[in-house]
């Protein structure tokens, strides 16, 4: 048993392991090594916002986060607003004022919401309260999960100065190259799935669904896949490797168990048109600043970078924000200045809020509203097939309503879609340079 009354309270149960070694010049002693049992010992820290539950491990006079019987740890830090970052790892690294841990889960408490990411390496400074977190080279392609926008965010680093209420994520490398991305949690796209058969003889995402739903699991071995289609066992363990680094599922490969996600039954029910889905995937190109800031206080995510999105799976309706700017709010509604195409109609103004359950976008202050026209064949260029007509409908509002709330899809066709109920009436100008070169 080992006591240390300045770290823990009472005596902890463990391996005590002694060598003498030669040390080289300048170097410190990793002996004697003393390891708990178990992962259940409270470190005490200075100030009340770091708090940690786990093993101990000491190497000399280095100290780790670590237990013999290697269960998780946890690490909870606390930013004096209300807001919680749990990590939980197999093994942490308490160093001066840094806790370091290069493999564990990442949860952000805020409120009755999380922000999740299965593997991140991580690093907090006590004395600074600067938290860096970043997906491990195995999940670097899994998104950070938002429960409260209801959204998956594809991007690499978080950095939190936690005496401040804004978190900012970023891509790591080739920032003027790579999008991140912020997903919807019900995105679906055809062309997506179909690749994700990839190198497989079988659909991963079919085959596993369809093995679940047959006998009524989410959890099943490879094993079992294996023996039901007859397919080979390598082949199995690479498509669930998958599905994990995707985000739809939960694999062991030590064990072979898998635990399927609800992403996953979203995807194959979509991909069978049994549900609604939709395309709303915002991409941000942004060298210079974070790809994404998300303000704590207000609840609104500044997406940075964004030259332009769709929102419905046609690709009939599409936004061009000014400065390339999009504030997600929560629950995916989403607020802009800038230009909104729905079909022949060209929509130009500001404080633009679409509205994602009612599927609509309010238009308070709309500048201007230009209607395109098809091209006569002989006028036709290659990617010019459409010209706008030089007038234009200004001074107006209302709401352009995208289609049915519960066909977000598209899947059922609807020709009744987009239009725009205005709240008054519009001004129509001919006065402009434009029109028949100044005229009227």
């Amino acid at each position: 048993k080992l006591t240390f009354p300045t770290l823990f309270s009472g005596a902890v149960e463990g391996v005590f392991a002694f060598k003498s070694v030669r040390r080289g010049p300048r170097t410190l002693s990793s002996y004697p090594i003393f390891t708990s049992n178990h992962s259940d010992v409270k470190l005490k820290f200075p100030g009340n916002k770091l708090f940690y539950t786990g093993g101990v491990k000491f190497s000399g006079n280095r100290l780790f986060g670590t237990a013999v019987s290697k269960e998780l740890s946890e690490l909870k830090i606390l930013d004096g607003k209300g807001n919680t970052v749990i990590v939980r790892s197999s093994e942490f690294v308490f160093e001066d004022s840094v806790v370091t841990s290069s493999f564990g889960k990442l949860t952000i408490l805020h409120g009755s919401d999380s922000l999740h990411h299965p593997a991140v390496n991580m690093k907090y400074d006590q004395q600074t309260e600067q938290l860096v977190v970043y997906r491990t080279k195995e999940f670097n392609v899994t998104p950070f999960s938002s429960t409260y926008f209801d959204m998956n965010l594809n991007v690499d680093l978080i950095k939190w100065d936690m005496k401040s209420d804004s978190i900012n994520f970023s891509i790591l490398n080739g920032k003027d190259l790579i999008s991140a991305t912020v997903e919807s949690d019900k995105f679906f796209n055809p062309n997506r799935f179909k690749r994700m058969s990839g190198m497989f003889a079988f659909h991963p995402i079919v085959t596993s669904v369809y093995y679940a739903n047959k006998y009524g699991i989410r959890e099943f071995n490879v094993a079992e896949l294996v023996n039901e289609f007859n397919v080979d066992l390598n082949q199995v363990k690479g498509a669930m490797k998958m599905l994990k680094q995707y985000g739809f599922a939960q694999y062991d490969p030590n064990s072979g168990n898998v635990i399927l996600n609800d992403r996953a039954f979203h995807f194959y029910d979509a991909a069978a048109k049994k549900i609604d889905y939709d395309n709303l995937m915002i991409p941000s190109r942004e060298p210079e600043f974070p790809n994404m800031t998300w303000s704590l206080d207000s609840g609104q995510l500044t997406v940075r970078g964004v030259s332009e999105f769709y929102i419905t799976s046609n690709y009939d309706v599409k936004v061009q924000p000014d400065s390339g700017v999009v504030k997600l709010l929560k629950g995916k509604d989403l607020l802009f200045d800038g230009l909104v195409q729905a079909g022949d109609f060209r929509y130009k103004g500001k404080n633009f809020n679409f509205v994602y359950d009612e599927f609509l976008v309010k238009m308070p202050e709309i500048d201007s509203i230009r209607i395109e026209i098809p091209l006569p064949d002989s006028l036709r260029t290659e990617g010019e097939t459409k010209t706008s007509l030089s007038n234009q409908l200004s001074e107006s509002s209302g709401t352009l309503y995208i289609d049915e709330p519960g066909n977000k899809s598209g899947i059922t066709e609807n020709t009744s879609y987009p239009y725009l109920s205005t709240d008054g009436e519009s001004v129509v100008y001919f006065d402009g340079p434009e029109v028949l070169n100044g005229a009227y």
